[in-house]
């Protein structure tokens, strides 16, 4: 991530979804608040789910001036249960990454953002996290009736639908790689996931410069 000043309030506006996908805004651990701009704004940890984007997010709401640095002073460890780092699963996992993307496109609308190849930007980063969250279920112990209902609900959801048709995914070869997800065909959907499970647990190295490739892609 190269230097970049954004020095008006629109300009970042303007750039924001470009720092979806990397985690680069996600997360806090990389970042240097005004104790002043959160204190003046009231802004706190909330009691969900990912509560650091949705933190971020109301962060950012309403910020003037960003400064984004090329340097990497500082390096982050995580290895505990639930993290992002592990395998894990959960029936609530959908309805809280619905509740994070609608908050995400909240903020869009508040800002008043209907660019539409913004958008897609913003759509693939929801697309990215049902491919992540259908790959978490094809890499579950639970009975394979039981992963194709919840991959059924996931496909058959408008969101869900939305983000895979607006998202940026849908050009190109990774395209290809959508149209499953598309068309909702949920046994190729487990298949797909297995196999990311298969490269990311014995082609570790493989599989996060994919990562990279994909992301950088959507830059």
């Amino acid at each position: 991530m190269s230097k970049r000043i954004f020095a008006t309030q629109n300009d970042f506006r303007l750039h924001a979804h470009e720092y979806l996908n990397n985690t680069f805004l996600a997360v806090p651990w990389n970042k240097l608040y005004k104790t002043s701009y959160l204190k003046n704004h009231h802004l706190e940890f909330p009691q969900v789910k990912w509560d650091d984007l949705h933190f971020n997010m109301e962060v950012i709401r309403n910020i003037e001036r960003v400064g984004v640095l090329d340097i990497a002073e500082y390096h982050f460890f995580r290895s505990r249960p639930g993290s992002e780092t592990t395998k894990v699963f959960n029936e609530k996992l959908f309805a809280n990454r619905i509740q994070q993307f609608k908050h995400i496109l909240a903020v869009y609308d508040d800002w008043k953002i209907s660019d539409n190849v913004i958008l897609m930007y913003v759509y693939n980063y929801y697309a990215l996290r049902m491919i992540q969250l259908t790959q978490e279920i094809a890499d579950n112990n639970m009975h394979i009736s039981k992963k194709k209902s919840y991959v059924k609900k996931i496909l058959s959801d408008p969101l869900t639908q939305s983000a895979f048709k607006k998202g940026k995914s849908n050009k190109g070869l990774i395209g290809v790689f959508m149209i499953p997800y598309r068309l909702r065909m949920v046994t190729t959907v487990l298949a797909i996931g297995k196999v990311i499970s298969f490269v990311k647990a014995h082609f570790s190295v493989l599989f996060y410069r994919a990562r990279i490739h994909v992301q950088k892609s959507k830059e």
